[in-house]
């Protein structure tokens, strides 16, 4: 799957070169829909943490916001008030996952061309009137899932947020990653588990 997500980002990315972003802003919000939650770079070294509904109802311009960073300009992510854990959340798109960082600038340059006016600046655009109605559910993320030839994924999507260090709290990347150290479900701990002898 995440073979298939790296293909997806690169023809993304091309597209985003486009004179007309729309093709790119259709393909890129379908595929934010699943490597925004379980990453395309290599096992445990993309540490993207998934927001779950927080990162669905985000606008570019208020949880989504662009920085200086060491190394150039970053978006970041940022709410007061996590939907799991009620708690501030904050953290760098770059430093989490690089492909989603890239395609997430791109769609920020494309919203700031058009004045920072399109969609309200939604992440995912609205449905409807209501406050917190996106263009976003379950069954396109399957969907998409099936698209790539993963049928089987798109019905597992949640077994695999789960098992990951992603997905459980608390929700910084610094801290899932001590928790997975401490739980024994990081590369490092695996590696340190038991001795061979001959």
């Amino acid at each position: 799957m995440r073979a298939a997500l790296a293909t997806e980002h690169a023809e993304i990315m091309e597209l985003a070169k486009q004179p007309s972003p729309d093709a790119f802003l259709v393909r890129a919000r379908k595929w934010l829909r699943v490597a925004g939650w379980i990453g395309c770079g290599e096992v445990y070294t993309d540490k993207l943490i998934p927001m779950r509904s927080d990162l669905e109802k985000a606008r570019f311009g208020k949880e989504i916001t662009l920085r200086q960073g060491d190394d150039g300009d970053e978006l970041w992510f940022e709410t007061q008030s996590c939907v799991k854990t009620k708690r501030r959340i904050a953290f760098s798109f770059k430093a989490c996952s690089p492909a989603v960082h890239d395609v997430l600038l791109a769609m920020h340059q494309v919203h700031c061309s058009r004045g920072g006016a399109a969609s309200g600046g939604w992440l995912w655009p609205k449905r409807d009137d209501t406050a917190q109605a996106r263009s976003y559910h379950a069954t396109r993320r399957s969907e998409y899932c099936e698209s790539l030839g993963f049928a089987e994924g798109a019905r597992c999507f949640t077994a695999w947020r789960h098992i990951t260090r992603r997905d459980m709290p608390p929700r910084t990347p610094e801290e899932s990653a001590d928790m997975a150290m401490r739980r024994g479900s990081s590369v490092e701990a695996m590696n340190r588990y038991g001795v061979w002898r001959d």
